[in-house]
């Protein structure tokens, strides 16, 4: 968030494209099962082959790194927290929101 504020503000971002990422690699798969074991889910993770997910024509890399050198330059940026760190406040908010929302039409179906 912080590095979106300041990029916000830095005349040198305008018209930019920045990755305000992570340097750690993570499989699809681990994601899964990280977000999984956050949000104590029963989910079932389902593994559907690359040929099944896209038409033939698709072309993806097998993996992604975001490069973070430009973002660097410019602002000093510098990843402070890990995924899981970042994944639980999102979760957190997220549970806020949908808790929120149900109060919400609990109260408005109650009038």
């Amino acid at each position: 968030m912080e590095a979106m504020s300041t990029l916000v503000q830095h005349p040198g971002a305008v018209g930019e494209v920045l990755n305000v990422g992570h340097t750690k690699d993570i499989s699809i798969l681990e994601l899964a099962q990280l977000v999984k074991r956050l949000t104590d889910s029963s989910s079932e993770v389902v593994l559907v082959p690359f040929e099944k997910a896209y038409n033939p024509d698709f072309e993806d890399m097998p993996r992604r790194m975001p490069s973070i050198m430009k973002i660097e330059r410019l602002i000093g940026y510098r990843p402070t927290k890990d995924l899981s760190e970042i994944l639980e406040e999102v979760i957190e908010y997220t549970r806020a929101r949908i808790e929120g929302e149900s109060v919400g039409l609990a109260m408005a179906s109650a009038v």
